[in-house]
């Protein structure tokens, strides 16, 4: 798989939800990452859009559901997955 054009190994599942965001939808996310946990445990959650505020926000909000604590990069932060 292509990220930033540079072709790289996929060793995890990839999930694009386009026309969601941290903001606007945060809701929406919430429950689509319950209903992904509902059908077997997540290992982990990387936020790598929106704002360090929103972005917090949803962390904690995932948190107190009883997900796995997200992940926040930095750019070019490499994540090891």
């Amino acid at each position: 798989m292509k990220i930033l054009g540079i072709e790289r190994e996929r060793r995890a599942e990839v999930v694009v939800l386009n026309g969601f965001s941290a903001d606007a939808d945060q809701s929406d996310l919430l429950d689509f990452a319950a209903r992904c946990h509902a059908r077997g445990p997540l290992s982990k959650i990387a936020l790598v859009h929106g704002g360090p505020r929103p972005q917090r926000i949803l962390s904690e909000k995932l948190e107190h559901r009883g997900l796995p604590r997200p992940l926040i990069p930095a750019p070019m932060d490499t994540l090891d997955l």
